[in-house]
């Protein structure tokens, strides 16, 4: 806003007044003089025989003249006066109506302030409501998303067991490189574990029929022919076993084979 500013009209319009008053005073102390003057002359004041220099009428006309020019002088007065504040009179226009413009913008600004403040609000809520529904969106497809792949897994791991039981009903000295392969490409695969128990199962015929167990390898052309080599086959791959539950398992398993065959060694001396 801009500074108020006393306008130059009203120290003209105040001269005007002070020159009206200063000419009233003039105007009244002529008159009681004149009126005093008059009441000390006589009617007439002879200046020659028949001739009155000074009379009545010569002294209304004085005044009458004083008069004149007095309303002539505040004339003048008055329309410069009217003048000057008409001079001013646009800065004042312009100084108020600056002052009200402002007034009105600060109110407009304010009410738009206002108004800004509840929109964002109102923008604002609505962006967090979409994103709290856009994050559940999400939430619940990231939930059927894993649920699917433990489904997935659950099948993978069930064909792999498949897999891996068909591939373990063959002999075991068959899968050597298959599973020594795998093995070190997935050491906490069930390969080493299963190669374990493969290789027990064979010991396991041992000590069912020896005889008839022995003829069997026989006859397939197995790589041994004596269960001590197939049971240090099976703790060689169950050194081999990362989960330490399933080695521990397969171990005490080796134990109690070995703990079989040494029985079985002992009755066989004469």
């Amino acid at each position: 806003m801009r500074g108020k500013v006393v306008p130059l009209g009203s120290k003209a319009v105040t001269a005007y007044y002070v020159a009206l008053g200063v000419l009233a005073g003039l105007f009244l102390a002529f008159v009681v003089g004149m009126i005093w003057s008059i009441s000390r002359l006589p009617p007439c004041t002879s200046i020659s025989k028949d001739i009155c220099g000074v009379n009545d009428w010569s002294i209304a006309g004085l005044a009458a003249t004083i008069l004149g020019v007095a309303a002539t002088v505040l004339a003048f007065l008055g329309a410069f006066a009217v003048a000057v504040f008409w001079k001013d009179l646009d800065h004042k226009v312009e100084v108020q109506v600056n002052q009200l413009t402002d007034e009105r913008l600060n109110v407009i600004q304010a009410n738009l302030q206002v108004i800004l403040q509840a929109y964002v609000d109102q923008r604002i809520t609505g962006v967090e409501v979409r994103s709290e529904e856009r994050f559940v969106e999400i939430e619940a497809a990231a939930e059927r998303i894993r649920r699917d792949s433990l489904d997935l897994k659950k099948y993978a791991d069930g064909q792999n067991l498949i897999n891996l039981v068909g591939i373990f009903s063959q002999h075991p000295w068959l899968l050597e490189d298959w599973a020594k392969e795998w093995t070190d490409k997935a050491p906490a695969s069930s390969i080493a574990y299963g190669m374990a128990a493969r290789y027990g199962r064979v010991v396991g015929a041992f000590l069912d029929d020896p005889v008839q167990q022995q003829a069997y390898l026989e006859k397939i052309a197995a790589p041994f022919s004596n269960p001590e080599d197939y049971l240090e086959a099976a703790r060689r791959w169950a050194n081999q076993i990362q989960n330490q539950q399933e080695k521990s398992s397969a171990l005490d398993a080796i134990t109690k084979r070995q703990q079989s065959i040494d029985t079985w060694r002992t009755s066989q001396q004469p």
